[in-house]
């Protein structure tokens, strides 16, 4: 633990000085990589050489992992169509040639970050529009046999399998994750293992400890099982794709059976600190992956917690042992889930409990099937495939009924109280003193046990019954106390916050008070899944279940293609939706009105309409009640007004609707009409509203030219304090008591966990 500790801090503390040598050796990107960066350029040619080290498959195109070196240009990863490259192999040295371009960054609270993931496993670069040759063959195929028995059994899932099934045992048995794959993880959500067992190398445990199993009587012979053991989990991990996780857990592995060969005592921290030990110094980005938090709470339960507590409760034995041991993970596991995915359960306990001594079955029976199922042609088609699915405990049907009973949990912890807990992004100091209690919690145990073995064995006291069943009880007063404890303050009936989504070439602003929350507009032209990637996340990253209402200015997609998926989603409800009240608002607004749920009303509003609670009160501006106006000039003008505070929303309309609505009177804030469009935001509204503040939502390098020059020009002349979403990314801003605290753009701020405070 000692090693691990001084190699933790010392990556900390070298993280960020590039001076340094140890740095650049590390962690410091290729020269191609910071050019991009540097230089704002969207892609680059490249044409190198490297190794090619995996081949995946998803949404219809084909991804190859090419290994250059990391003085060179790092790992590349190509994306190609499918069908556009010849026959690779695993292993083989291949010339690749293409446009070199940065995977997305994060610019929304919550959003994935698929640049800081990607680099975190030396994957600098995206390329595509490639071309790929093969220059030389592997000279050994371990890798490439490993990829063409994963094709096999893929293969075999899918085609005997319906796809709930397929996608499941694709993720749980070989890594692959598709589009019906995360379908079901969003479905599941609620029960929260998933994604755990997927990022933590579960499989790969689970895969050694059926071997152990079969290979129980060789324990005499310790280095012929130790390499019986230790072969097929490399085969195994290999079949991943050697990822990270596996790795992690293989490396494990290796160290508990070389251990017995050399007639060592296994010792589960010290295994897992040279493990980690190794891993950070083939991959020191490890250290900020989601994988490593999972493990080490995973690793303070099992390995820290669960130890002491049985060696106090040392009647504790059996199926109550193993219980008690399941209940550790969920009370050690919180934090991270809660400071991670922003939600928690009360029932987590008791679906761990129920969930994991079923995972073995479904991996122990997913293989059986697979390998059948690809064996078998045809196997998709007729009697054989319906005999498979209802196989129950045989071959695959395993998976089959783990969906099942997870959608049965799923639905019936949607009827309870506390099934879905909206924590949003804890504060640190409560992560914190969570993390001292479960430390405090051991050093409990360690200080009782050093009392114990001081006293006298004719006055020693082992805990009794009562007493385990006291300990059970805390474990989960414990883990309650954790989900209610991290949960985000509410604002205040004083205090409004107001945040500016960066949703690319569209609109979407989040307005909060007190314990109301208004979506304005939710929609976007340059980004196909603007709800999924950047609205659902920013609302659980606050916290958010319910919004009082979303209102459309208008319905142009920019504004409303998010607005399906946020109904559709079970996590958020909606009670009203608001539109503006024109005469072809039912063909306009159409393909929205026909998703409305049962318990979403509709409320159509125009000039001089005023709706909302007394600390964020809207009134419209435009248009005229059943106006003929439709698209950009048919937009709500909405003005909102809070403790005194008055902004200004101003949807898409021209610089012709603005001066029909003069005066308004001095605001604080304005919304920027039409994206910053130099045909709005005109000279007249600007001298007669006084704004300090102007925000623009639009899209980086959009072929609108957003903003125009004029206006930006204009905004500079009134001393405006602008903010672009294309520059800023996501723009919070708080105000208490009708005065602006700060600002925050997510993009700029140099200290990103400043972030957190609004």
């Amino acid at each position: 633990m000692t090693v691990l500790a001084v190699l933790v801090l010392a990556i900390l503390i070298l993280n960020g000085r590039k001076e340094n040598r140890l740095y650049r050796l590390w962690f410091a990107p290729p020269a191609l990589r910071l050019f991009l960066e540097e230089s704002g350029r969207e892609s680059v040619p490249l044409k190198t050489t490297g190794k090619l080290t995996d081949i995946r498959g998803n949404k219809g195109t084909t991804v190859l992992i090419i290994q250059t070196g990391r003085r060179n240009d790092g790992i590349l990863r190509v994306r190609l169509q499918d069908g556009e490259h010849p026959d690779l192999r695993i292993g083989g040295t291949v010339l690749v040639e293409g446009e070199v371009y940065l995977a997305s960054q994060a610019t929304n609270p919550s959003e994935f970050d698929y640049r800081r993931y990607y680099d975190a496993s030396g994957c600098f670069l995206m390329m595509r529009e490639a071309s790929v040759v093969t220059v030389k063959e592997p000279l050994l195929p371990f890798r490439d046999a490993a990829y063409r028995f994963r094709c096999f059994l893929q293969e075999g899932i899918e085609s005997g399998l319906p796809k709930e099934d397929a996608a499941y045992l694709n993720a749980f048995l070989l890594g692959i994750r598709d589009e019906e794959f995360s379908a079901l993880q969003k479905e599941f959500e609620a029960v929260q293992m998933l994604r755990v067992l997927l990022q933590s190398g579960f499989h790969l445990t689970l895969f050694s400890a059926l071997l152990e199993r079969i290979f129980k009587r060789q324990k005499h012979r310790p280095l012929f099982r130790a390499v019986l053991l230790i072969v097929p989990c490399l085969f195994y991990t290999a079949v991943s794709g050697f990822s990270l996780s596996f790795l992690r857990a293989f490396l494990m592995l290796v160290i508990r059976h070389f251990a017995a060969v050399f007639k060592r005592k296994f010792d589960l921290l010290s295994g897992a600190s040279l493990a980690l030990s190794l891993l950070f110094l083939c991959s020191p980005g490890y250290l900020f992956t989601l994988s490593l938090q999972y493990y080490l709470a995973a690793l303070y339960a099992f390995g820290v917690l669960a130890p002491l507590a049985f060696e106090y409760f040392r009647g504790i034995k059996g199926v109550m042992r193993q219980a008690v041991r399941l209940l550790f993970f969920p009370v050690s596991l919180a934090p991270v889930q809660i400071m991670n995915s922003f939600s928690s359960s009360l029932y987590a306990p008791l679906i761990t409990a129920l969930s994991v001594p079923l995972l073995s079955l479904t991996l122990l029976t997913g293989f059986f099937g697979a390998v059948f199922l690809g064996f078998l042609p045809g196997a998709g088609e007729g009697v054989i495939k319906t005999i498979l699915q209802k196989t129950g405990l045989g071959f695959s049907g395993t998976a089959h009924y783990m969906l099942r009973f997870w959608r049965f949990l799923a639905n019936l912890m949607q009827k309870l109280p506390g099934s879905k807990i909206h924590n949003g992004c804890p504060e640190k100091w409560k992560l914190l003193i969570v993390f001292g209690v479960l430390i405090l919690t051991a050093a409990v145990f360690l200080v009782l046990l050093r009392i114990r073995r001081k006293t006298p064995e004719e006055k020693e006291r082992i805990p009794g019954k009562r007493g385990r069943i006291l300990f059970a009880v805390f474990l989960l007063a414990l883990f309650a106390g954790e989900t209610v404890f991290l949960r985000i303050p509410k604002l205040s009936d004083q205090e409004l916050r107001i945040v500016m989504l960066d949703v690319g070439q569209g609109d979407c602003f989040l307005l909060s008070s007190g314990s109301n929350h208004v979506l304005l507009d939710c929609g976007s032209s340059s980004r196909e899944d603007v709800a999924e990637e950047v609205v659902l996340p920013a609302l659980r990253y606050y916290g958010i279940g319910r919004l009082r209402a979303v209102i459309l200015t208008h319905g142009d997609s920019d504004h409303v293609s998010g607005i399906p998926a946020l109904l559709n989603d079970s996590g958020i409800v909606t009670e009203r939706l608001v539109i503006p009240d024109l005469i072809e608002a039912e063909e306009e607004f159409s393909s929205v009105l026909e998703l409305l749920p049962a318990h979403c009303s509709v409320q159509r509003i125009s000039e001089g309409d005023a709706f909302g609670p007394d600390s964020m009160r809207f009134t419209c501006l435009a248009p005229e009640k059943e106006s003929p106006l439709r698209g950009n000039d048919g937009s709500l003008v909405l003005l909102l007004c809070s403790n005194g505070y008055r902004a200004l929303f101003t949807g898409d309309i021209s610089a012709e609707t603005e001066k029909s609505l003069l005066p308004i009177g001095k605001i604080s804030l304005l919304k920027a009409a039409h994206h910053g469009s130099d045909y709005a935001s005109s000279d007249e509204l600007l001298t007669d509203i006084l704004a300090e503040t102007v925000l623009i939502s639009c899209g980086r390098n959009n072929p609108y030219g957003h903003p125009g020059k004029e206006t930006m020009k204009r905004f500079s002349e009134h001393d405006l304090n602008t903010y672009v979403s294309a520059e800023c990314g996501a723009v919070s801003i708080l105000i208490s008591d009708g005065k602006t605290c700060g600002i925050r753009s997510f993009l700029l701020e140099k200290d990103r966990r400043l972030w957190y405070n609004f």
